[in-house]
């Protein structure tokens, strides 16, 4: 059994700087990847924003501050001059923000480079960006570029040095630029041969910056496994190889001496273990490296490095990137949030306080001025709650870990949550299910379970029911030969006693007794009156009468054409997607008598890959539907002709999508939860719209070119 642990509860409330872009009402979490530390304050960027939190008390992180949503994920922070310089990804660039006060973070300016922007370092009246992104060939376009940004509001560029390779790190010492970069895969793979390249060919590019309009690269640092991460102190460079995991190769820190003319001069290597080390710091004679956890090496002798603090579970294994100051580490997690590391006594390091939010999101619902999302973990989920009284400025209350268990179904009704629980990577074992109350703080916490070894693969809850479908095992695989065999059921569940989960009725669901890729499962479940409608890939739609909890029965069936795998009710009508890309609409009236009245399909990818997540929604004539690379808007005013009216991008992938008083919820597995107002989404169809109202013809596998079609970008990792 899964055992939960209940997180911290929220800080202050901060509210929300606005975003350039009108459709963005309001934003929360997301991806840490980035983070600097300046006199009391630290920088966070999580997701498509900068965070400032005041640390005068480490042990209490306090936010104060934040940016306005930014163009794409943050990469790269550097603070200087009470400028915050930004490394933006691809459709960000480099964006420069007033920091001088902390508490209203503005855009001074930006500027597009044309690529992907890794990280960023600053010196004067100079930033300098590591720049780069994959080539179709396997290798990798990149570029130092100098941006002269005297003029913040109108930064320019006036230098460039190609680099051959994806620049991704940078460091600067001496008036030079030392830049790490890296290819995808190394020339004998490029070339189709089957040896084992690692991450490719890696160096570290030094270059000459005393003149920043004339960039010359003048040497290069390559130790014997390839350069990962960079950092210099003084006349010494650090470079962390890149393993090559496939072959149990482990990472090396190589210390260079940069005092003198080029070449520099390799001196000794220490064993960091089998992850690669891209982000270090340097304090006198210690160096820290994230090395997915924090490892602290002895510096002091160039000939005789020692690691101090050996790779351990200190922060599970998610070190993400780190800054210090004032003795003190700041350490992203790779999972979301950030850990204060009380490192005044290197063998001893302490986690003093954490930071949290929701981060890689996989689901969401809303109601009522409250939003559940469940992130993606290693080994473990949380489910985060979030107020959205102001969709605005949505306020992060809390979380409950669930160790050891993911969540699979995931339900909300008023102030109480119904998750469905399953172990890490195990589709089909169930570990029951578990009823949580939103507190008067805000936070979740468990009131009631019902240990059941059932899958629970959706849920949804009306009123004192809840309905949960999923897979029961039975018959055990006796030996490796024989495969288990399952059966699909839905169940109606007592939950009108908070701490008290009770099952009332079940009722097997044809053509979806076993999980697997060729049998088929159940995906989703929506209640509408006394009417559960079910879906999944292989079970086609069905209807189950539950008016009756103790006898539900199914009341139509019909077979479908493709893999299906969520659906949404909306107006008498059933909006059911499908796995090859369209939205299939049926008359639900009559539920006994099912009739397809419409199907639109669009080119791009819905719902397959992102099986738990809740993939459609549906509201006031529109349906919304989760994407890889946003959130599609489907006009369904007329269901008998669904028109495409395009793609809202976001900052990764759209995992999932729910609808509540006007304000479309998106859960981004980098962006964190996006609260965009769905009268600004986009007005018009793109051309050419492939909606159709003969259902009754078979059709075959649609190919479909790509058509052309109309878009608006929200914050975009330049994906798709």
């Amino acid at each position: 059994m899964a055992a939960a642990v209940p997180l911290a509860g929220a800080l202050p409330d901060v509210r929300a700087a606005s975003s350039a872009d009108p459709a963005i009402l309001g934003q929360i979490g997301g991806e840490a990847r980035a983070v600097a530390a300046e006199g009391r304050y630290v920088y966070l960027g999580m997701g498509p924003r900068v965070l400032v939190l005041d640390v005068r008390d480490p042990t209490a992180p306090v936010q104060v501050g934040q940016s306005p949503v930014l163009p794409a994920v943050v990469e790269g922070i550097v603070v200087a001059g009470g400028r915050a310089y930004v490394a933006d990804g691809r459709d960000g660039g480099l964006q420069i923000l007033d920091v001088t006060d902390p508490t209203r973070v503005t855009v001074l300016g930006g500027l597009q480079v044309g690529a992907a922007v890794n990280a960023v370092a600053a010196d004067g009246s100079h930033v300098f960006l590591a720049v780069g992104e994959p080539d179709r060939y396997g290798g990798g376009i990149g570029s130092l570029r100098v941006v002269n940004v005297a003029d913040a509001v109108r930064p320019r560029e006036v230098g460039r040095e190609d680099i051959t390779g994806i620049a991704a790190q940078i460091s600067l010492a001496g008036g030079h630029a030392y830049v790490s970069a890296f290819r995808p895969y190394s020339r004998a793979q490029r070339n189709g041969s089957q040896e084992s390249g690692g991450a490719g060919e890696l160096d570290v590019a030094v270059i000459d910056i005393s003149d920043p309009r004339r960039p010359n690269r003048v040497s290069r640092l390559r130790p014997p496994g390839g350069a990962y991460g960079i950092a210099v102190s003084g006349e010494v460079a650090y470079v962390a190889e890149a393993p090559d995991s496939s072959s149990g190769a482990r990472s090396r820190l190589w210390l260079y001496d940069v005092s003198g003319p080029v070449p520099p001069v390799r001196h000794a290597s220490v064993d960091m273990g089998p992850a690669p080390c891209r982000n270090m710091v340097v304090d006198r004679s210690r160096l820290y490296a994230a090395c997915a956890s924090l490892i602290v090496v002895d510096v002091s002798d160039l000939d005789r490095p020692r690691v101090m603090q050996a790779p351990c579970c200190l922060l599970g294994d998610q070190v993400g990137a780190l800054a210090l100051g004032n003795g003190r580490l700041f350490l992203t997690r790779a999972t979301g949030g950030l850990d204060v590391v009380d490192a005044r006594e290197p063998t001893s390091l302490v986690v003093v306080a954490s930071f949290e939010r929701p981060a890689s999101l996989w689901d969401v619902r809303a109601e009522g001025g409250q939003v559940v999302a469940s992130d993606i973990r290693f080994g473990e989920q949380v489910l985060h709650s979030v107020d959205i009284s102001i969709p605005a400025s949505p306020i992060y209350r809390g979380g409950h870990r669930f160790d050891q268990a993911v969540i699979d179904g995931l339900a909300l009704s008023g102030r109480r949550v119904f998750v469905g629980l399953a172990p890490p990577f195990s589709w089909y074992e169930g570990l029951g299910v578990r009823a949580l109350e939103i507190g008067s703080d805000g936070s979740p916490h468990v009131t009631a379970q019902l240990d059941v070894t059932a899958t629970m693969k959706a849920a949804s809850a009306v009123g004192d029911h809840l309905y949960l479908t999923g897979h029961v095992l039975i018959v055990p695989p006796r030996d490796f030969e024989q495969s288990a065999e399952y059966e699909a059921r839905l169940a109606v569940i007592d939950a009108s006693d908070p701490s008290r989960l009770s099952i009332l009725g079940q009722i097997p669901l044809d053509r979806c007794g076993e999980p697997v890729d060729d049998a088929g499962y159940v995906s989703h479940i929506a209640v509408a009156g006394s009417q559960a409608f079910v879906t999944g890939d292989g079970c086609g739609l069905q209807v189950v009468d539950v008016a009756d909890s103790a006898n539900p029965r199914v009341s139509a069936t019909i077979d479908l054409d493709h893999g299906t795998f969520d659906l949404a009710l909306d107006g008498g009508y059933a909006f059911v997607l499908s796995d090859d890309g369209s939205l299939i609409v049926y008359d639900v009236s009559v539920p006994a008598v099912l009739q397809e009245v419409s199907r639109i399909h669009w080119p791009g990818r819905a719902g397959r890959y992102w099986e738990r997540g809740q993939a459609v929604a549906a509201w006031k004539g529109h349906a919304y539907v989760a994407e890889e690379v946003g959130v599609r808007i489907i006009d369904i005013g007329d269901p008998r002709r669904p028109v495409d009216r395009g793609l809202v991008r976001t900052p990764g992938n759209a995992l999932a999508v729910d609808v509540s008083d006007g304000v479309l919820y998106v859960a981004d597995d980098v962006g964190g939860l996006l609260a965009l107002d769905v009268e600004r989404l986009p007005p018009e169809p793109p051309p050419s719209p492939t909606a159709t109202n003969e259902p009754e013809r078979p059709r075959p596998t649609p190919t479909v070119a790509p058509l052309p079609r109309r878009a608006i970008y929200l914050p975009s990792l330049g994906r798709g």
